[in-house]
């Protein structure tokens, strides 16, 4: 059995992504990947700077900070499920196994915490999850969810593979300039020597032209690229903008990171313009018992859901049908033939709609919460 590689920083990761380039058949059908394993790695990191509001101190704004971003981690997991970045198909299993626990170090507002179980969690069951796309689509798969989870930029998906080629350049040009100088060194010494030390230069930047040109061979003729890769890559994107967007919202932040993502100055002045050109209303999510349902509209395509707040506030939500899940429709309708005194509360996400600034209690429902799809 071939022996596990342990991946527990970048640079282990991209010799783990370089060794499946070069060893593996990635058009092979049913395509497994080298047995390994994620330690302490990758790193999901954040700093805030606001003076001494940010001193061992965890901020409402940087509580919203981190869970939107932890939401967007939450949605990768979803489209590798399930397929869809929505979280309604989270289980509770998955939200446990994959929690992220960040730790903020003492007399700042430093954090940092470890997403390994997600990444093993996400390599165990690759080879199911993946099994219709060949190797390239795969790796390419692969790689940008772990840049999802490290923040490491040139590994989102195709940016990995276009920067591949040039840092094998770079590295080849490094080598020439090495053999060179051994050369140098070597004209001291005798003849003998010299020529052992020529050729072993030689045969140093021989290997390295030669991965070059295996690597760009290889990245040329195939693009790993897919609708699913690509969502994975929006994730990771939104996962540090959504951050952003809610500590900019704090006034005494003068400077802020996650992951690759930074602001100061000007920067962080545009998110802080970002987040007040926002709805004026966000989405909420409250507990409704269910006191009618029924279609409405020329077409009959919308659903009018009549619904008591836990606070004795009643509300009229609609949605268009197509836009609820089959199990949602089910939720809500089989309400209606338990009787009104022994039903349950049903969580609803929802947005309120203003009238002169002012609450309506009529709105537009997003969607209907509940713990697991069965």
């Amino acid at each position: 059995m071939p022996e596990t590689f342990i991946i527990d920083s970048q640079e282990a990761f991209e010799q783990y992504v370089h060794q499946i380039l070069v060893d593996c058949d990635l058009e092979k059908p049913h395509f497994t990947f080298p047995p390994a394993e994620f330690k302490n790695w990758p790193i999901i990191h954040f700093n805030v700077k606001g003076g001494e509001k940010y001193q061992s101190t965890v901020t409402t704004y940087l509580i919203d900070g981190l869970k939107e971003f932890t939401d967007e981690i939450f949605r990768a997991i979803c489209v590798v499920k399930y397929g869809k970045p929505d979280l309604r198909y989270l289980k509770e299993r998955d939200r446990s196994q994959f929690d992220v626990v960040i730790k903020i170090a003492e007399g700042s507002s430093d954090g940092e915490g470890t997403a390994e179980n997600i990444a093993n969690s996400f390599f165990t069951q690759m080879n199911s999850t993946l099994s219709s796309m060949n190797g390239w689509k795969q790796l390419a798969a692969f790689v940008t969810y772990i840049g999802v989870l490290g923040g490491t930029v040139s590994f989102l998906g195709h940016q990995y593979f276009q920067t591949q080629n040039e840092e094998t350049k770079a590295q080849v040009a490094i080598a020439e300039k090495l053999s060179a100088a051994q050369v140098e060194i070597a004209n001291t010494l005798s003849n003998n020597t010299k020529e052992m030390m020529a050729n072993q230069a030689e045969a140093f930047v021989e290997m390295n032209r030669q991965q070059n040109e295996t690597l760009q061979t290889l990245l040329s003729a195939h693009d790993g690229r897919t609708v699913f890769s690509d969502e994975l890559e929006k994730r990771g994107e939104l996962a540090s903008e959504n951050f952003m967007r809610q500590i900019a919202k704090d006034p005494s932040v003068t400077e802020a990171k996650v992951q690759h993502t930074s602001a100061k100055g000007e920067a962080l002045e545009q998110y802080k313009q970002r987040a007040t050109t926002e709805k004026s209303v966000d989405n909420k999510a409250d507990d409704f018992y269910i006191k009618g349902v029924e279609r409405v509209g020329t077409l009959g395509d919308t659903l009018s859901i009549t619904a008591e707040r836990t606070d004795g506030i009643l509300f009229n939500l609609k949605v268009k049908v197509d836009k609820l899940q089959t199990y949602e429709k089910n939720i809500l309708t089989n309400e209606l033939v338990i009787a009104e005194n022994q039903r349950q509360t049903i969580r609803l996400s929802y947005k309120e709609t203003l009238r002169g600034g002012k609450k309506s209690g009529a709105g537009e429902l997003i969607s209907v919460a509940y713990k697991e799809i069965r």
